[in-house]
């Protein structure tokens, strides 16, 4: 479980010191140096620098290139120690004495001088706020507590009272009082306001929207503080570092991945210009733990194995326990997702100890609240390796140490209860614990816990129909989560995390409902790309949600025109040039993408009465194989107008040989592939990755004895609603060696191009320098292109596959989200190119490549090619393709037998080659 508490009242304090010019012949008017600095004791209003013990600051200048940066000391110039390049700028140590009185950084270039001047103002300790901050640490609280009140009864002094009544909340937040700490914490923020200690008021003022945050549950209540404290951002520019680090908290508990991912970023991006490490390495704990929410777990072990890594040896008991406790928690997860064997837990075990006993009472960091938090994540990692009881014990431990848990806690140690009652088989005891669990929940993934814990427990009472209604609303929360992970931010690995409850559905309905279970296998399979199809969903937004779609759209098209027209340029500039100008036109595109993918999100999931929505269903003669996994192994369907047959197939090795694959896939369903005149195979994500058409079946392939495509398998409306068997005439548009480095797919373009022709297709044909972005958006949006085909390059990268792109002239591409940004999809698609078809391995859901995103804007077909291809091989198989297209347009046959009739002469003409990757994908 997660580690609730993820930032200490440690503040680092940074401001932003007066800008004033000198007033001598060097000054530079209208000119104001930016210069920040961290390591303060305090920032009061001015700003001025009250010293820290150390009377060590960093500091950061934007210094113009060829520009002198000097500092100096009430007039005497002093050394800048551990320069480095950072943000744009120049970033230094300085070593102050405690008795200056005054900082100036001086930027100099061309004879010209801006100064920056920071006043300074001598350390200020409070003897009886150190001492109770070292009885607080040595665990004597009740010691600190009477120290703090007493001299808060005996001080008249409204800024003394305002420092002390800080100590005291935090010391009531560790003790789970949780009023106490509101009240004396607003106190304190209106006490420091009127003392002018702006560091103070927005330390207290993070620290009071935390407590809303993770105490009272209150997030109006911590926007409000939270608002707060960005006022004084002008006069304290750390602020906004440990401001963007608590907003990130804030969207984390609302559920808010898009938000906090970008707020997480910020923060790091500006503790790393001013050297706060110990807030980086926080915001790096607080990534691995959104990571982990969106099912990225590896990347967010190696993410905290470097924190863990640079955490400098000075650092605080508090926060080595903290990481202590997310590598260990991590650890737990990665046997959960099944990247780790179970004996990896051991690591889990020794990272919760060492934690545990930091936060032990007695300890260098003697803190109830995070030791029971400890305990919870020790009681998984005992679950996971079967020791019920001792995950039982455990459990106990945590309540006993902090029974004041707040609702999040309790949620966490209720469900580990509800696991142990059901791996013991006390049913009804894990019913009720769940039952309790969906009370307490207070968040989108505590609500799915719980249901899921209650239909795990109905199943196994055998109470089947109120299981599945579980399951299902376990489904419905997760697809509604699943639109707040950002679009290239791994969708797919997010739903790969809770994949486990659609097996369990499947497993369930599967021997008493076979065309249920493939229902549900279906739509858990679908749900990542069904979610990127906007049209339908526009119609039934309102206004506002419409208005700001369109907007986002009209912003990101004429975006990526724009720098598809800049790119035309690149290769004026030098290498070096050229290298800084891309990065911020990647930086560019990922902007207007974000855009995008918030406004896509803003319009909602399909809408009401998405459920009654059929999925494609096979048509006459069609037969419909799919494969999804279940508890032990695959289950098989095999669906034709005529009904739905359901087996399980039992564990299914993906890397065995064809014939073994063949075995375990067909033979269940010999009579129902024997009899079909199409075949569509519809697969879970990780079985992509086999050629299904292409393994034996009788005497030869599959494909031999009927086409074969594979079902993206998401609803269809409106264009891309036609029979994919109707006539192909029209406009066609035929785009060859944009890059103008591959001849062979110059002259498949040309041959493409005169087969069509005297087909009955108009033709509009784009070479080289003529195939720019620009000139391909106008020509798919500007007349009802029936055909596009496209002979070049194929990218494949990114997560999810959303940095797929179709290489294009001067350096440009149009890209997968080009393609779903499309006001209107050709009806039929030919891509001939490598890895045009090709998505991500290990997805469990459909994944996302070229080929897909034009199915899902709305396109009936799509040839493309699961691997790289040879450009020979592509323009053979291309030449046969169109030639089976026949003479009369309006009698020909579909993608599938095209394709069909072409690959299986590739397959008798060239042996060996990999015919195999080609494949046609249908809605």
């Amino acid at each position: 479980m997660r580690h609730a508490m993820r930032l200490f009242p440690w503040l680092i304090m940074l401001g932003l010191g007066a800008i004033l010019r000198d007033d001598g012949p060097h000054a530079t008017p209208g000119e104001a140096p930016a210069v920040e600095f961290a390591g303060c004791g305090a920032v009061h209003a001015g700003p001025v620098c009250e010293l820290s013990e150390s009377a060590e600051i960093n500091v950061w200048a934007e210094v113009p290139e060829g520009a002198i940066v000097d500092a100096w000391l009430d007039g005497r110039r002093i050394a800048m120690r551990d320069q480095r390049e950072s943000s744009g700028g120049v970033q230094f140590r300085l070593r102050l004495s405690g008795a200056a009185r005054k900082l100036v950084i001086t930027i100099e270039k061309d004879g010209e001088r801006a100064r920056f001047r920071l006043p300074l103002r001598p350390r200020a300790p409070v003897p009886v706020i150190e001492e109770a901050v070292r009885l607080h640490k040595s665990g004597q609280v009740d010691a600190a507590t009477r120290l703090l009140e007493g001299a808060l009864d005996e001080s008249p002094d409204p800024a003394m009272r305002a420092r002390l009544l800080s100590r005291l909340a935090r010391i009531a937040l560790g003790r789970g009082e949780i009023p106490k700490t509101i009240t004396r914490l607003q106190e304190a923020i209106r006490l420091h306001r009127a003392a002018g200690r702006i560091s103070d008021e927005a330390e207290d003022g993070m620290t009071l929207a935390y407590t809303h945050i993770f105490h009272g549950r209150d997030f109006a209540a911590a926007r409000s503080a939270l608002n707060a404290v960005s006022l004084l951002e002008p006069s304290y520019p750390e602020g906004r570092a440990l401001a963007a680090y608590y907003a990130a908290l804030l969207a984390i508990e609302t559920g808010d991945f898009r938000r906090s991912l970008s707020l997480l970023r910020l923060s790091s991006e500006r503790a790393e210009r001013l050297g706060i490490t110990k807030l980086r390495l926080t915001v790096m704990q607080l990534q691995a733990d959104v990571l982990r929410r969106m099912g990225r777990v590896r990347e967010a072990e190696a993410l905290l194995a470097h924190a863990l890594e640079a955490l400098p040896s000075s650092t605080e008991a508090c926060q080595r326990a903290s990481l202590l406790n997310d590598v260990g928690y991590n650890a737990i997860l990665s046997v959960q997702s099944g990247t780790r064997s179970v004996p990896k837990l051991d690591g889990a075990f020794s990272a919760l100890g060492q934690a545990l006993d930091l936060y032990a009472q007695g300890g260098p960091c003697p803190t109830p609240r995070r030791r029971a938090n400890v305990l919870v994540n020790l009681a998984l990692a005992s679950l996971y390796r079967g020791a019920t009881e001792e995950a039982r014990d455990f459990v106990a431990r945590a309540r006993d140490t902090f029974p004041a848990a707040d609702a999040r806690m309790k949620t966490e140690w209720t469900d580990i209860e509800g696991r142990i009652h059901l791996a013991e088989g006390h049913l009804d005891r894990a019913l009720k614990a769940y039952d309790e669990l969906a009370e307490l929940a207070v968040e989108p993934e505590g609500r799915f816990i719980a249901a899921l814990g209650r239909a795990r427990a109905l199943a196994a009472l055998g109470q089947w129909d109120a299981g599945a209604e579980e399951y299902a609303r376990a489904h419905a929360l997760l697809a509604d989560r699943s639109l707040l992970v950002p679009l290239s931010e791994g969708r797919g690995a997010f739903f790969g995390w809770f994949e486990e409850s659609a097996r369990e559905h499947v497993d369930l309905l599967l021997d008493r409902d076979p065309r249920a279970a493939l229902e549900v296998a279906r739509r858990a399979r679908r749900q990542m790309l069904a979610a990127l199809q906007w049209s339908d969903r526009l119609e039934r937004s309102d206004g506002a949600a419409r208005a700001r779609w369109e907007d986002a759209l009209s912003a990101y098209r004429n975006g990526r025109l724009s720098m598809a027209a800049e790119a035309l340029d690149d290769w004026k500039l030098p290498s070096d040039e050229w290298a800084r100008v891309t990065s911020a036109r990647r930086a560019r595109e990922q902007q207007l993408l974000a855009v995008l993918d918030e406004a896509l999100a803003s319009l909602g999931l399909a809408g009401e009465g998405e459920d009654d929505v059929a999925l494609p269903s096979p048509g006459e003669g069609e037969l419909v194989l799919a494969y999804f996994p279940v508890r032990a192994g695959l289950a098989g369907f095999a669906l034709t107008r005529d009904g739905v047959a359901a087996r399980r197939l039992g564990p299914v090795d993906t890397s065995a040989p064809p014939e073994a694959l063949a075995a375990a896939m067909f033979a269940p369903f010999e009579d129902q592939i024997r009899r079909a005149r199409r075949i569509r195979v519809v697969s879970h994500g990780t079985l992509e990755r086999i050629d299904v058409h292409a393994l034996p079946w009788k005497d030869g392939p599959l494909l031999a004895h009927a086409p074969v495509v594979y079902g993206v398998d998401i609803p269809v409306r409106g264009e891309g609603s036609v029979d994919p068997q109707a006539p192909r005439e029209g406009e066609a548009l035929v785009v060859g060696d944009p890059r103008g480095d591959l001849p062979a797919a110059r002259r498949e373009a040309e041959m493409v191009a005169l087969q069509l022709g005297p087909r009955g297709f108009r033709v509009r044909e784009l070479y080289s320098q003529q195939a720019a972005h620009g000139a391909l958006r106008e020509a798919l949006e500007g007349g009802r292109v029936a055909l596009f085909h496209y002979a070049g390059h194929g990218l494949f990268g990114g997560r999810d596959g959303w940095e797929s792109a179709l290489p294009l002239a001067g350096g440009g591409t149009f890209s997968v989200s080009d393609v779903l940004s499309l006001a209107r999809a050709p009806r039929h698609v030919v891509l001939s190119g490598c890895d045009t078809g090709r998505t991500e391995a290990g997805v469990p859901v459909e994944g996302l490549g070229l080929g897909q995103a034009f199915i899902v804007a709305g396109s009936a077909s799509v040839v493309a090619t699961a691997r790289p291809v040879e450009d020979d091989l592509a323009e053979a198989v291309m030449t046969s393709f169109y030639r089976a297209l026949g003479s009369d347009a309006s009698k020909s046959g579909d993608a599938a037998n095209q394709l069909r009739e072409a690959v299986l002469h590739a397959a008798r003409e060239r042996r060996g080659s990999d015919w195999a990757s080609f494949r046609v994908l249908v809605p």
